[in-house]
């Protein structure tokens, strides 16, 4: 929920963060927890492996996307608009006076090229024997069916000296400005399609060779001879692609009008007559105006994509799109939002050129506080399932509309400064086994590269890119509180291009035995945590613990190294045993002596105790304490943050009050201090004793319970959550359900523990802070079942 009026800014968080089972190991006790296997064996928490995080989008297999190597390729010292490949050589037009090789720095190594240059997707060498010169910039190229001709439009004038009015064409064998082809238009030509005959033109012109032709022209392949072909659209039109049958001509823009017909951004348009003909994605994207518009379109042969942009009031859509290219019926959609420039489809990866910075509603990355921009990404061309709600402000919602998956493909592209625009890649194009990737960026994956990369199939690229974390980037929390046990939990690590990573617990660095060994997925965004236990060792013993994280490609990197002594105190109690089994991911049993911290048994995600928390009161488990708080302004709050919260997961804890007031059990707050900007995931207190369990998903969902629990008695209170709704327990039994509400707000932060804020609130939560005891806290990565929650409670009396 938002617990502070007034911020827009919504910190969001990724769909899951997941737990998962590293075992080499396990064996299985009665009740279905996990047992301890026999010494020197590790163990880890029971969990599966978690689906998509949304219940609607159906898990489909996902196709190998092009690696994240950025390969060496030509430089250009401005920006490229637009690309076109030819077989092996990839046409690129923008504005730019030079060309250099890869790794040499700006100014030097450097050929003239101006606005329009070729090089060879397979080296990504400059093209020497091409030589353009063209007096201002290209805005589109293109290439003849055949490959015999490249054509190029644009704002320029002259091409190699000879007048051409913003459209000329080359011969590809000699690269020899084409003499018999000169048509002259008047303004930018910012499209073009070419057949065997025709060249289809679009842009902001309104005449061409002194006829008038608005926005939408065709001329003559073989001469440049204008056409009777003039459609005419009332604004701008960015881009075309022809119908896999040729039928018709595919529009994109700014327009409202083409062919006296509405056509609100997109128009299908008759090759034969010029004619507005049925599109039926008109009535879903709706992209026009001054501050909108459909900014391209490609096809793979067998679905038309185009991507879109909107700014303020006048579009609805910011993403790519798969249409029927017959029809125009919309197959899916990607509502990522941010501007979306180009795609380029293979059969079964789409690849696209953008700004996006959240991706939630699809599946991927959430908005981040600060911003994250991905400047390029891949989706499935099969559709998966369906967009979950927008609930950012300012944006459309298409909710239940078919989409894709995303990939986890993630190459970095440094934003560049040419145009003033803050963007990296305009154009994205490829032949199958290479993708060309054209903008304004300086780097690529960190490494000096400016305008213009390559990436490609696994087999033919060099597979360099790893795991992304390295040591202290991926700190360990080891731990023995258990007679002969270690426990050593961390965080996932990533990769840019490999979703599996497989991780190797290490002790005493005797690498060729690891203790376990696991795969396990994970995104930038979506780093699970993980954690093994160790049994079986010698108390009072010394040991170093490090893991070592490998891609499918062999790429691999080392955590920091951290060390314990084995502890040879009394064995975990029964409860403790049974919440551990169970698989939590964090675990406060809060029966801490004292100190300034409360220590997590599971992640060391320790909590730090605010004033007014006094530790060490007896508690609700036999033998165990629990801390106590005063009703004030304390709390226990995580601290680093724990991540982002998880779409499935169970939180559980057990409190004694009296209160009359209310007060926050527990809850999932941005921030450390008092009180969280942005917080759900609560339990919490009503001012007449109930128990209410809440989740903010655009709205504040509750469940509650019909009894009180402040009765001055011990109570455990368990919340789950997952795709069959939300579900409220109280001392082990289900009292409150919500089949209807499956998901909660996207954010990063941390658990905090007897208070945060109160603000929007229902049901009668006078109190932000809890005042009463609370003990033995756990959060769990997937909802629990009624039997595991039972089994949990009944274990309370050791």
């Amino acid at each position: 929920m938002f617990a502070a009026s007034g911020s827009r800014d919504r910190r969001r968080s990724l769909p899951l963060l997941i737990a998962l089972l590293i075992a080499s190991l396990v064996t299985t006790a009665p009740g279905g927890i996990v047992g301890r296997a026999d010494a020197n064996t590790a163990v880890a928490d029971t969990m599966p492996t978690v689906g998509a995080p949304n219940p609607a989008r159906a898990v489909a297999p996902q196709p190998d996307s092009m690696t994240a190597d950025g390969l060496p390729t030509v430089q250009i010292d401005g920006v490229a608009w637009a690309q076109a490949v030819n077989g092996t050589t990839v046409y690129v037009g923008g504005d730019f006076d030079t060309a250099r090789p890869a790794g040499s720095a700006p100014g030097v190594n450097t050929v003239a090229r101006r606005n329009l240059l070729a090089y060879d997707i397979r080296t990504g060498q400059l093209i020497s024997s091409f030589t353009p010169n063209l007096n201002s910039k290209v805005r589109a190229v293109a290439v003849s069916p055949n490959g015999s001709r490249l054509y190029v439009g644009g704002d320029f004038t002259t091409a190699d000296g000879v007048i051409r009015g913003r459209v000329a064409a080359y011969d590809t064998a000699s690269g020899v400005l084409v003499d018999t082809f000169d048509p002259n238009v008047n303004l930018t030509v910012k499209a073009i399609v070419a057949t065997d005959t025709t060249v289809y033109l679009g842009g902001a012109f309104s005449t061409i060779d002194g006829s008038t032709r608005d926005r939408l022209a065709a001329v003559s392949a073989d001469d440049g001879r204008l056409l009777g072909w003039s459609p005419g659209a009332d604004a701008s039109v960015n881009a075309l692609v022809l119908t896999p049958d040729g039928g018709r001509i595919v529009a994109g823009g700014a327009f409202t009008t083409v062919a006296g017909q509405a056509a609100y951004g997109l128009a299908a348009i008759s090759t034969a007559d010029g004619s507005a003909q049925p599109w039926a994605m008109t009535a879903v994207i709706r992209d026009a105006g001054p501050n909108a518009g459909i900014t391209s379109l490609s096809s793979n042969g067998r679905y038309i994509f185009g991507s879109g942009y909107k700014f303020g009031i006048g579009g609805n859509f910011e993403g790519t799109f798969a249409a029927d290219p017959n029809t125009g019926a919309l197959v899916w959609l990607e509502d990522c939002h941010g501007d979306t420039y180009s795609t380029y489809a293979t059969s079964t990866t789409v690849y696209t050129a953008s700004h996006a910075h959240a991706c939630n509603n699809v599946g991927g990355f959430p908005e981040f506080t600060p911003r994250v921009n991905q400047r390029i990404q891949a989706f499935t061309v099969a559709r998966t399932g369906v967009l979950t709600p927008n609930y950012e402000g300012n944006y459309s919602t298409f909710a239940g509309q078919p989409a894709p998956s995303p990939l986890n493909w993630y190459p970095e592209l440094e934003l560049g400064t040419f145009t003033g625009q803050s963007q990296a890649a305009w154009t994205i194009v490829g032949n199958g086994d290479y993708l060309a990737v054209g903008g304004e960026f300086p780097t690529v994956n960190g490494v000096a590269q400016q305008g213009l990369t390559r990436f490609a199939i696994r087999s033919l690229a060099p597979n360099d890119i790893g795991p992304q974390l390295v040591g202290a980037e991926m700190p360990l929390s080891v731990a023995s509180v258990t007679s002969g046990q270690v426990r050593v939990g961390f965080r996932s690590n990533w990769d840019r291009d490999s979703t599996a990573l497989t991780y190797a617990l290490v002790r005493d660095n005797d690498s060729g035995h690891p203790v376990a060994t696991v795969t396990a997925d994970s995104s930038f965004w979506d780093r699970p945590f993980l954690s093994v236990v160790e049994s079986g060792l010698v108390p009072g013993s010394s040991h170093a613990y490090k893991v070592v994280v490998r891609d499918s490609d062999g790429n691999a990197v080392t955590s920091a190294t951290v060390s314990v002594v084995v502890s040879g105190g009394p064995p975990t109690s029964g409860y403790a045993a049974k919440v551990l089994g169970y698989g939590a991911v964090s675990y406060w049993r809060l029966g801490d002596a004292g100190g300034s911290a409360a220590g997590d048994r599971v992640a060391g995600a320790d909590a730090s105790v605010g004033a007014g928390v006094t530790l060490g009161v007896p508690g609700a488990i036999g033998g165990d304490t629990a801390a106590l708080f005063d009703g004030t302004a304390s709390a226990l709050v995580t601290s680093p943050a724990v991540g982002y919260g998880q779409q499935q997961f169970t939180v559980q804890a057990w409190v004694r009050t009296s209160t009359d007031s209310g007060g926050q059990i527990v809850d999932f707050g941005s921030d450390a201090v008092n009180p969280s900007v942005f917080a759900d995931r609560s339990l919490y207190v009503t001012s007449d004793g109930r128990v209410l369990f809440l989740v903010y998903d655009g709205i504040n969902r509750t469940v509650g319970s019909s009894t009180t629990v402040n009765d001055g008695r011990w109570h455990q209170l368990t919340a789950t959550l997952d795709g069959g709704g939300m579900r409220l327990y109280v001392d082990g039994a289900l009292v409150a359900s919500r089949p209807d509400i499956t998901s909660a707000w996207y954010q990063y932060g941390r658990w905090r523990i007897g208070g945060d804020s109160t603000a929007g609130y229902p049901g009668g939560l006078t109190r932000a802070h809890f005042a009463g005891a609370i003990d033995d806290v756990a959060v769990f990565p997937t909802a629990l079942s009624a039997a595991q929650i039972a089994d949990i409670y009944a274990a309370r009396t050791n």
